[in-house]
């Protein structure tokens, strides 16, 4: 399995307008595409002006297939308007020696993961689309530790998430354009944000990180041994995000 992340950014009051155009153009245009299983736009809860676009492909080469699409093409030029003019100004000179200001258009940012582990789990009620909240988590692994939490996360984290009240999915992705940073990120998608906090406050999160850190980079551990003995926040640029966002629009395809 292949997945997409198309991040963009947009004025909070602009969501709204972002999820009509995705319910109403975007979901209808990729249910048509070859391979697409899944396609969902995501807000973040820390930032609502930001967003992803989040799709499943059976192969990575489906997936390309789009990008090189004249359908992704026309998507992006109708969806340029409602994305956000970027906060930073580029500066130029002119041919008259006059400076210039004109406002950057910040593009959207396209990452491609390939599943390392995924789990479906079993519901007898499938939720609304809209009320399914996403976790997402990314920490820092050493390279060559990479194997080693790829077979932890199946041996012991996908069996508690697939104990986990209002679980749906699991998946373990490995970013394909950062190899020599080995990013990965968890992903989890929750029936809704009551459950996905349920579990956070049980518990079971912190002691799952803990089967795991030993494979995080060193300057992650140092930052998590120094919380846990002063009780202070310590900010690295190895730090593990844990990110929740809330399902603006998505729906799965039957292929």
């Amino acid at each position: 399995m292949f997945m997409r992340l198309l991040q963009s950014k947009v004025e909070p009051e602009a969501v709204g307008k972002l999820g009509e155009f995705y319910q109403t153009k975007v979901i209808p245009e990729l249910q048509k595409i070859t391979g697409c299983m899944f396609a969902g736009l995501i807000q973040d809860r820390a930032q609502p002006g930001t967003g992803f676009s989040m799709t499943l492909w059976q192969t990575k080469e489906d997936a390309e297939a789009f990008e090189k699409s004249k359908v992704f093409q026309k998507i992006m030029e109708e969806v340029g308007p409602i994305l956000l003019e970027s906060a930073e100004w580029k500066m130029q000179l002119t041919e008259d020696m006059e400076l210039t200001y004109a406002p950057v258009h910040e593009e959207p940012i396209i990452k491609s993961y390939t599943a390392k582990a995924q789990k479906h789990m079993k519901t007898a009620v499938q939720p609304e689309i809209t009320r399914m909240y996403t976790r997402i988590v990314s920490p820092k692994v050493q390279k060559g530790k990479i194997k080693e939490f790829t077979e932890i996360y199946k041996r012991e984290i996908i069996p508690v998430l697939q104990a986990a009240d209002g679980c749906l999915h699991a998946y373990l992705m490995e970013n394909l354009q950062e190899k020599e940073q080995q990013e990965v990120i968890s992903i989890t998608i929750w029936e809704s944000k009551e459950k996905a906090e349920q579990y956070e406050k049980s518990g079971q999160f912190d002691r799952l990180v803990d089967k795991v850190k030993h494979t995080f980079t060193q300057l992650s551990q140092w930052q998590m041994s120094l919380e846990k003995e002063q009780g202070k926040q310590a900010k690295t640029s190895d730090d593990m995000l844990v990110s929740h966002y809330t399902m603006v629009a998505g729906k799965q395809f039957k292929k």
